[in-house]
């Protein structure tokens, strides 16, 4: 697998970290630089673990002979969650719509936030086993996917605090549309 492939991997697996904190910055009061960098740290921990959980998984010899059907049920588990998550984020933009004006939130529940990364890091994982039935550069994937799950939470949180909890029903369904997106990816690369 070539460096730019492995970039382009890496910007797919960060678009649902992306989606989760785009709704984190729409109900902040404000954005300070130490929340951003909690947030950073936490996604891009989760993120790293599971790239090399899945690679180190992928290199141990029983597991690499069972390649297909571990790799299918890890595609169908990972894209129903996203396609389950992407449906509570539609819900939950409809329900906000009725809702009157929020208020931002002072602070976040980084109990929350570690439970958001772990689940946006089951795709990670799957790829850093992808990474190691193949025998990726894991090195290069794992930098990669930290750097930009750095530059996600960012522009996540940027892109929703800008649309504010008045507007947080978009935000939630740009989630789901990322969510539905991240789905489609990955059945797209799985037929391939």
């Amino acid at each position: 697998m070539n460096k730019f492939t492995m970039l382009a991997v890496s910007v797919g697996l960060s678009l649902d970290v992306f989606a989760v904190v785009v709704w984190y910055g729409s109900v902040l009061l404000r954005i300070e630089k130490s929340r951003l960098v909690k947030m950073a740290v936490i996604f891009c921990i989760w993120q790293g673990i599971a790239v090399m959980g899945g690679n180190h998984l992928a290199l141990i010899p029983e597991i690499n002979g069972v390649v297909g059907q571990i790799r299918f049920l890890g595609v169908l588990l990972t894209v129903l969650i996203f396609l389950g998550l992407g449906a509570f984020m539609i819900f939950k933009g409809f329900k906000d719509r009725k809702k009157a004006k929020e208020e931002r939130l002072q602070e976040v529940k980084y109990g929350a936030v570690f439970i958001a990364a772990l689940l946006t890091s089951i795709d990670a994982f799957i790829a850093g086993m992808g990474f190691g039935f193949i025998g990726a550069d894991i090195y290069f994937a794992l930098v990669s996917v930290i750097i930009i799950t750095a530059i996600m939470v960012g522009l996540g949180l940027y892109v929703g605090y800008r649309i504010g909890p008045e507007k947080k029903a978009v935000a939630y369904n740009i989630s789901a549309a990322l969510m539905v997106f991240s789905a489609a990816n990955i059945i797209v690369n799985y037929i391939k």
